[in-house]
């Protein structure tokens, strides 16, 4: 399935940057974390379409992650209702995208529902065993980015592919996981960056077109 975009990208890489392996983020005010735009039907569409044909190729889950992934729902639940209420509201024990006449139950607080919100791809970030791993993803319009080769996967393996990341980024990407606070959204290069309350200290990237 093609998506066509009919909204021009909103963060690009630094044109005057002379390499990709950059590490820089920006802060955004809460309304700017979830993009809600006209695209939602065919990027809503694409996740039902691709979830259908590849299953567990596109939404993955590790056992123990779902505590994360219920205050992740909180989370997106909080923002969505609070920051975009023109297009969202609760209704009953649903959740209603008004423009799509679209509803969600909130009784599954799995992260595949969660994604069927927004347009975005969400990856769940864990701590475990002194680093920070992929426990729970839904990647439906990916680069280049294997979903089943990733989960359960660290920072470090995620990214060995990448040339050169071991030796220019990856202290600096673990420092900002290890030491980043609860301070709202950033923007950075690859996505979207928020913490989540969380007793195991989790974060979540969200990632679209608009990246």
């Amino acid at each position: 399935m093609q998506l066509l975009s009919k909204v021009s990208p909103v963060y690009f890489p630094q044109p005057e940057k002379s390499t990709v392996l950059h590490l820089g983020l920006k802060k955004l005010e809460p309304g700017e974390w979830l993009i809600v735009d006209e695209d939602f039907g065919q990027f809503h569409a694409n996740k039902l379409h691709v979830r259908n044909i590849h299953g567990d190729k596109v939404y993955a889950a590790l056992p123990g992650s779902e505590p994360a992934q219920q205050e992740l729902q909180q989370l997106v639940l909080g923002h969505l209702t609070n920051e975009h209420s023109n297009t969202y509201e609760i209704s009953g024990s649903n959740i209603k995208h008004k423009a799509r006449a679209l509803n969600w139950s909130l009784g599954d607080e799995s992260l595949w529902q969660t994604s069927l919100w927004v347009q975005e791809d969400i990856c769940l970030m864990e701590l475990r065993d002194g680093e920070y791993c992929l426990t729970a993803a839904s990647v439906c319009a990916p680069s280049n980015w294997p979903l089943e080769q990733k989960i359960g996967r660290s920072l470090d393996d995620i990214h060995g592919p990448v040339p050169g990341y071991g030796q220019q980024l990856s202290r600096r990407v673990n420092r900002l996981f290890a030491t980043s606070g609860r301070t709202g959204p950033c923007s950075g290069l690859t996505g979207r960056f928020s913490n989540i309350r969380s007793s195991s200290g989790a974060k979540i990237w969200t990632n679209s077109r608009h990246n």
